[in-house]
C-alpha cells in the first residue's frame, strides 16, 4: 500500500495542485516561445552560416578580378587572366548561379573599366549571390508557408487561452479541450521547427534541445503528465515551489490514513 501511494497517489495529487496553479502560465509561455521560432521560419530571416563563408570566398575572388581588370598582367581591361577569376567565381557559385564572361576590353580606359565592373557586380554577381542564398542557405518557401500556418494557429490558441485565464476558467475541466488543442498545435509547430532547426536561432542550448529532441515532447504535453513533472522537479527543471505541493499532498494523504485508521478502530461504518 505504501509503495502504491508513493508511486501513484503522491505524485498525482501533487501534480493536480501544481497543474491547476500553473497550467495557464505553461501553455501561454509555450505558445509564445514557439511562435517566435515559427515566425523566424515564416519570415526566412535566419541564414545558414555556411553561406557567409561562401560569400566571403566569392567576394575575395571578385576583388582579384577587379584588380586584374584595372591593372593586370594583360594591361587595363578584361583579358585572359581576368577570365580565370570569373571561372573560379562560377565554380564557387555552381552551374545554376554562374555569371557571364564579359567581352574582351583590353586597353580600355579606367572609366570604362569601372563602369563595366559596377554593371557586372550589380546585375550579375549580387543577384546570383542572393538567389544562391535564398535557394540553398535559407529555409525553403514551402517550409516557410507551413510555419506561417503554425503562427496563425498559435495566435488563435493564444486568444482562446487568454480568454480562459481572464475568466479564471483555465484550471477548470471545461478548459481541457482548449489545452489539448493547444498541445496539438504546438506539436505540429515543434515538428516543423525540428525539421528546419538550422534555420532557427534558439535563445539557448536548452531550448534547442527541447525543440530538436528525438521524441517531440512539448512543454505543454509534458506538463500534463504527473510523472514528467515529478521527474523534472527532481532534476531541477521545476521551480522549488513544487515542494509545497508535495508536502501538502503528503499531509492530506497522511491525514486521510490517520482518520481512516481511527475510524476503523471505532468500528465506524462508511
Amino acid at each position: 500500500m505504501v509503495f502504491t501511494w508513493i508511486i501513484i497517489s503522491l505524485p498525482t495529487n501533487a501534480h493536480t495542485f501544481f497543474y491547476k496553479l500553473k497550467i495557464g502560465d505553461v501553455v501561454t509561455e509555450d505558445l509564445k516561445t514557439t511562435k517566435v521560432y515559427s515566425q523566424q521560419l515564416a519570415d526566412r530571416i535566419v541564414v545558414d552560416s555556411a553561406y557567409y563563408t561562401k560569400e566571403h570566398e566569392v567576394l575575395k575572388e571578385w576583388e582579384e578580378f577587379e584588380g586584374e581588370v584595372k591593372a593586370g598582367a594583360t594591361g587595363s581591361g578584361f583579358g585572359q587572366y581576368a577570365a580565370r577569376h570569373v571561372a573560379k567565381i562560377n565554380t564557387m557559385l555552381g552551374s545554376d548561379y554562374m555569371i557571364p564572361t564579359p567581352q574582351n576590353t583590353n586597353k580600355a580606359k579606367d572609366a570604362e573599366n569601372t563602369q563595366l565592373l559596377n554593371y557586372w557586380k550589380q546585375h550579375y554577381l549580387v543577384p546570383n549571390l542572393a538567389r544562391l542564398k535564398s535557394d540553398k542557405y535559407q529555409v525553403s518557401q514551402k517550409a516557410a508557408d507551413e510555419a506561417d500556418k503554425d503562427v496563425k494557429n498559435i495566435v488563435a490558441m493564444e486568444d482562446s487561452v487568454h480568454q480562459l485565464i481572464l475568466t479564471n476558467q483555465i484550471s477548470e475541466d471545461g478548459a481541457e479541450p482548449v489545452i489539448t488543442q493547444s498541445a496539438g498545435v504546438l506539436k505540429v509547430a515543434y515538428t516543423n521547427i525540428k525539421t528546419n532547426s538550422r534555420f532557427v536561432k534558439f535563445n539557448n542550448k536548452d531550448e534547442k534541445d527541447i525543440y530538436t529532441a528525438a521524441n517531440i515532447d512539448t512543454r505543454t504535453t509534458r506538463f500534463l503528465n504527473p510523472y514528467s513533472v515529478t521527474y523534472d522537479y527532481f532534476t531541477g527543471k521545476i521551480p522549488f515551489t513544487f515542494t509545497f505541493w508535495l508536502l501538502l499532498s503528503v499531509l492530506i494523504d497522511v491525514s486521510g490514513f490517520f482518520f481512516y485508521y481511527q475510524a476503523t478502530k471505532k468500528n465506524f461504518k462508511f
